[in-house]
């Protein structure tokens, strides 16, 4: 649940996503971002997985609503 900022560089595996990775290497997965590809955007991580390569980080965009003020 927690969000952080990447920076996506390419697409996923599966045609909607994008990966991006974090300053000490870890990926990240990032579902319905591939028209986010090289921008900056805040994920929210969904879910991780540790592999013999290294960490795995399951995200989505967060969408953000502006506020009214009343």
């Amino acid at each position: 649940g927690e969000t952080t900022k990447v920076k996506l560089i390419q697409r996923g595996e599966s045609r909607d996503q994008a990966i991006g990775y974090l300053g000490d290497g870890t990926l990240i997965v990032v579902d319905k971002a591939s028209g986010s590809i090289g921008k900056t955007v805040e994920v929210r991580i969904e879910r991780s997985l540790q592999t013999v390569a290294g960490k795995m980080i399951f995200a989505k965009i967060v969408k953000h609503t502006k506020s009214i003020k009343i």
